[in-house]
């Protein structure tokens, strides 16, 4: 796990990964902590068993967990590859409807017109 400081949990076990190694990984990271926390899991089997559940449950409020959705790219346009295809143009500015295409705006100092760079695609 990554807090918002940039801290990293985490622990190493050999095996499988199952319910009752996280639910122990929880004891630990929960250990000594007195402020509720967040935790946001994605859906994998473990993260939404019973046990782990429970653990949850039966922390008196100090443990909180947050799922993210199981597949939403309208939520992320920019995962797709065609994104930024279909992104719309930029709208003309106030200098590029006064000014001959292809020359600077004398505010910005950027390129106005269609000879402007467009973005990279890739």
């Amino acid at each position: 796990m990554v807090n918002a400081l940039g801290a990293f949990y985490w622990q190493v076990f050999q095996g499988s990964f199952h319910a009752g190694r996280f639910v122990e990984f929880l004891h630990a990271f929960m250990n000594g902590r007195k402020k509720p926390v967040i935790i946001v899991l994605d859906r994998h089997p473990v993260h939404t068993a019973a046990a782990v559940l429970r653990e949850a449950a039966g922390s008196g409020g100090r443990l909180r967990f947050e799922c993210l959705p199981t597949y939403a790219p309208e939520l992320n346009p920019r995962s797709r590859p065609d994104a930024r295809l279909k992104e719309p143009a930029p709208a003309a500015s106030r200098c590029e409807k006064r000014k001959p295409a292809g020359t600077r705006c004398a505010r910005s100092g950027r390129h106005e017109g269609p000879t402007a760079p467009y973005p990279q695609l890739f």
